[in-house]
């Protein structure tokens, strides 16, 4: 459904950026996962 980026520390960004992001996936049945990526 939607996804959110964050910084490692808690910075909401439009976009990944280098380096680790946080990515909070939001599904259509309301449930959240959150995941750390590693951009290059």
């Amino acid at each position: 459904m939607g996804q959110q980026f964050y910084t490692a520390d808690g910075v909401k960004l439009s976009a990944p950026q280098k380096g680790i992001n946080i990515v909070k996936n939001m599904m259509s049945d309301g449930s959240v996962t959150t995941t750390k990526v590693l951009v290059k």
